[in-house]
C-alpha cells in the first residue's frame, strides 16, 4: 500500500511540475513564441529597439495573464502579440515612434515610479504624468513603473 501510495504521489507530482513548467516562451518586443529560450533568442525581432531584425528576441519575464499592460503609458491588451504590435504614445524612441512594451511585473493594488516612488492605483495612472527623477530631466519624462 505504501508503494501505491508513493507512485500516485510521484505521478501527481509530475503532472504539478507539467502544469507549472511554461511551454511557451514569448518575446518582450513582438510577442513572437518558441518552445524554448533558444530557439527564441536566436531568431531576429521586427521590434528590436535596435530597428527592424536588426536585434534579437528577448524572453518576456513576467507573468503569463489574461492581460497585458504597456510600461510606458498603461495601455492594455488581452495577448502579448496585440500590445507589442501597437505603437505606444509614451514610446521611449519618442511619442508613436516605438512600440508597446509589456509590463512584466504582476498585477498589484499599488504601482510605484521607479525614479522617484510615487504612487499610484494602475499603470494607467501612473504613466500619465511628469517625473521629477526622469532621465530625461525634471518633468521631462513620464513616471515608469517598478516592476
Amino acid at each position: 500500500m505504501t508503494r501505491r501510495f508513493a507512485l500516485i504521489f510521484f505521478c501527481l507530482a509530475l503532472l504539478a511540475f507539467g502544469a507549472l513548467a511554461q511551454s511557451r516562451y514569448y518575446c518582450r518586443y513582438c510577442g513572437a513564441s518558441a518552445g524554448s529560450v533558444y530557439s527564441l533568442t536566436h531568431s531576429k525581432c521586427e521590434h528590436s529597439p535596435l530597428g527592424s531584425y536588426e536585434g534579437y528576441h528577448e524572453p518576456y519575464d513576467g507573468p503569463i495573464q489574461q492581460r497585458y499592460y504597456c510600461m510606458y503609458c498603461g495601455a492594455g491588451a488581452s495577448s502579448l502579440y496585440s500590445l507589442t504590435h501597437s505603437k505606444c504614445e509614451h514610446s521611449s524612441l519618442g511619442a508613436y515612434e516605438g512600440y508597446h512594451v509589456p509590463y512584466e511585473g504582476g498585477i498589484k493594488s499599488r504601482y510605484y515610479c521607479r525614479y522617484c516612488g510615487e504612487g499610484a492605483s494602475s499603470i494607467y495612472s501612473l504613466t500619465h504624468s511628469k517625473c521629477s527623477h526622469s532621465p530625461l530631466g525634471s518633468y521631462e519624462g513620464y513616471h515608469v513603473p517598478l516592476r
